[in-house]
């Protein structure tokens, strides 16, 4: 969706636009999934995805050409599970509606997902949605049609108002309409940047009753986004790991790689590569980017972006977290540029200096003091993972636990007479052998 375009219908049509079917335009015939189609029937994966059928799931960008997925074409009712084109009135072979039939374990439950880029040049603030339901309620048992959204098709907000459950007393009424056109209709105030996916969901479950199940139909889905006025001027904006970073952001994370992550003192590197876009309208201006703070000189930047950067345009920023100690390294990145309202553009970063394991230090012991034996040892390894699982320093490193502990229980034969023997600070000693602190 564009500031230009910012409407789109999905119908299911000859007409269908092509970033959710094939191209060029095919009417959906129940023929499968796939990234950018051109095999006729078929819809684009790219903004799709599904769970809940016994032959797996579809992810966005994969491909479901069989089974479940294909069951192709109808103008009756049908029993077998899987998705369908649905082609008798008020549709047809030229305009069908998608059509769901739900079975023991196919969509129950289950999920049907549409995925909405922001290709505009300015953040999407609200999305009008509407879609018709149809139903053949034409079993004796319930099952739910809802509907929710996500930024970041990880938490899912349900619209309560547009759920739909099928009555549980069959009917004689056949393929009808849910309500009036549009069945459903809500409006959802969002901030999707340029760049961004806004993503919807219908998800299907059991309610009530027993035996068989009715068939849902989805078409008609009119989606109409409202853009912010464009920025006049330069807009910086900063992302890693394909999320934004707010300016001023002061808590790192994994997510978007401001937090690098463990890694060892005594060598090795981590890299980050931050992406600076200019979202506005004219040049953007990086006159320098700086790291300050606590561990500044644990972090180097490596390439810096562009001294100028145009309208719509990007350029990276790399820094290395070469940390010169144990424990959490912090500083803070300060981009100075040109934008009005965010100069300098700051947000904090980190790493953890964390511990090597070495190989050489786990050598098998060659004598052992006082009556170990392989029962006594085995029994120290057991114990020795237990407690070592919940550290956080060793959880960290990424620390081979079963390497640890054997390292650890050949130096104990060495120095104790058994495992009583060795107490807290006989456990540091064995630790400080088996691991090299830089």
């Amino acid at each position: 969706m564009t500031n230009a375009s910012p409407s789109v219908l999905i119908d299911f049509s000859n007409s269908v636009p092509t970033t959710v079917g094939t191209n060029p335009s095919t009417a959906f015939a129940g023929a499968g999934f796939e990234p950018n189609p051109t095999t006729a029937g078929r819809l684009n994966s790219n903004a799709w995805a599904v769970t809940g059928f016994s032959d797996g799931n579809l992810v966005f960008g994969g491909t479901m050409t069989t089974a479940d997925y294909t069951r192709g074409t109808t103008n009756t009712s049908v029993t077998t599970g899987g998705m369908y084109a649905y082609t008798s009135a008020p549709a047809s072979a030229a305009n069908p509606t998608l059509m769901i039939q739900p079975g023991g374990s196919d969509w129950t439950p289950g999920t049907l997902t549409l995925r909405i880029q922001n290709n505009g040049t300015s953040n999407i603030t609200n999305f009008a949605i509407s879609y018709n339901i149809y139903i053949r309620n034409d079993q004796g048992r319930s099952n739910s049609f809802n509907f929710s959204y996500s930024t970041d098709n990880s938490t899912y907000t349900n619209v309560g108002a547009l759920d739909y459950t099928s009555p549980m007393a069959a009917d004689m009424l056949g393929w009808v309409l849910v309500g009036t056109a549009p069945s459903r209709t809500t409006s959802i105030p969002v901030a999707i940047a340029p760049g961004g996916f806004f993503y919807i969901r219908w998800s299907g479950n059991d309610v009530g009753g027993s035996g068989s199940r009715d068939e849902f139909g989805l078409d008609d889905i009119n989606i109409t986004a409202t853009f912010a006025p464009p920025v006049l001027g330069p807009e910086i904006n900063v992302k890693g790991n394909s999320l934004d970073i707010a300016d001023g952001d002061m808590t790192p994370s994994l997510a978007d790689h401001t937090d690098f992550g463990a890694v060892n003192v005594a060598s090795g590197t981590q890299t980050r590569t931050f992406t600076v876009e200019n979202l506005g309208t004219s040049n953007l201006n990086i006159s320098s980017v700086t790291i300050t703070g606590t561990h500044a000189t644990d972090f180097t930047i490596s390439s810096v972006p562009a001294a100028t950067i145009a309208p719509g345009g990007s350029s990276t920023l790399v820094i290395v977290f070469d940390p010169s100690a144990l424990g959490t390294r912090t500083a803070e990145v300060v981009i100075n540029n040109n934008d009005t309202d965010e100069n300098p553009y700051n947000f904090a970063i980190q790493g953890t200096g964390s511990i090597l394991l070495l190989a050489a230090a786990c050598e098998k012991s060659n004598s052992k003091k006082g009556a170990w034996d392989e029962k006594d040892k085995q029994n120290y390894i057991k114990k020795c993972k237990e407690k070592y699982a919940k550290d956080d320093a060793i959880k960290a490193d990424g620390t081979n636990l079963d390497q640890l502990c054997s390292c650890m229980a050949e130096k104990a034969q060495a120095y104790f007479d058994n495992p009583d023997a060795i107490g807290k600070s006989g456990e540091d000693k064995l630790l400080e052998d088996c691991f090299k602190i830089k």
